[in-house]
């Protein structure tokens, strides 16, 4: 089993801590949406705070974008931009330099090396939150149009208690719309592997626009949670099967987890077949109790 933090339970759980964590055996991952959450703060101060918790991120294995590494374990990585796959080389970059910079200034003026290309660090803090809120606008856009869309075929009611079927049919849609694009380059995947590896992460927009339309604001007037975007993100590193415990002290983010498993399994039944996944959520807490009783 491994463990999935975001950016929550990364900040909330001390070097010590997950320093133990990795001696007892437990593998500790790092997805780079974490990692450049945190490091929208480093132009915080005092300087030292969140240097520290962004180099709890070489304590973790750090992984790739999450599209592509979904595209990855499907068997299609053309399916993905290339640049996905320079993620995680920066991240283990970047940190090697903010172990040795003093202040914000100097982790600017360093310079990393990504597929062989120097790069000015620069200021990271500044430009990782311009690059999310350009990603923000597009994602409330596509999260307004699928309530508006969800209201238009359900009803509201409707809406805010999805059957497990209109839910999973949902959910799907995006190994849908992968599937045919993975086969137009050429890839030989089927939709289910793309399901298995989609399902969770897509599910998490499904549920969490359901809550939207059941909050009762007319769908011009929702306001999104600025961090649906990162949660989206980080939920597709979690395939049906991946074996990963995503670690979150976000109530959104687990109730969206636990609502997204509870749909699919009441479809699954209805055909007679159980939804089995040993993907997991759990506190912070819970993930040091689990430490401690290894």
């Amino acid at each position: 089993m491994s463990y999935l933090f975001d950016t929550s339970a990364a900040r909330s759980v001390g070097r010590a801590q997950l320093e133990n964590a990795r001696t007892e055996g437990f593998e500790l991952l790092l997805s780079p949406i974490t990692f450049s959450e945190l490091a929208c703060h480093l132009g915080d101060e005092p300087f030292v705070r969140p240097r520290g918790n962004a180099l709890k991120g070489r304590l973790f294995t750090v992984l790739h974008d999450p599209l592509g590494e979904l595209a990855a374990d499907v068997g299609c990585p053309q399916a993905a931009n290339r640049t996905r796959f320079d993620d995680q080389e920066a991240v283990l970059a970047i940190l090697g330099e903010l172990e040795q910079a003093d202040s914000y200034v100097d982790l600017a003026s360093r310079c990393v090396a990504v597929r062989g290309e120097t790069r000015t660090i620069g200021d990271i803090a500044s430009n990782t939150e311009a690059l999310f809120d350009a990603d923000r606008v597009q994602f409330v856009e596509a999260q307004r149009f699928r309530c508006a869309a969800f209201i238009e075929r359900y009803g509201r009611a409707g809406t805010a208690e999805l059957t497990g079927e209109q839910f999973a049919r949902e959910a799907a849609g995006l190994a849908r719309g992968l599937t045919e694009d993975m086969t137009a380059l050429g890839c030989n995947v089927q939709f289910s592997t793309i399901a298995s590896r989609t399902l969770l992460g897509a599910g998490y927009c499904v549920a969490r626009a359901c809550r939207y339309v059941a909050g009762g604001a007319a769908v011009e007037d929702i306001v999104f949670e600025g961090n649906d975007l990162e949660d989206y993100y980080i939920r597709l590193h979690l395939g049906v099967s991946s074996g990963r415990t995503l670690v979150t002290n976000d109530e959104g983010m687990s109730e969206a987890v636990n609502r997204a498993v509870a749909a699919f399994k009441e479809y699954w039944a209805v055909s007679g077949a159980s939804f089995v996944t040993n993907a997991q959520v759990m506190t912070s807490a819970q993930f040091l109790a689990a430490v401690e009783a290894a």
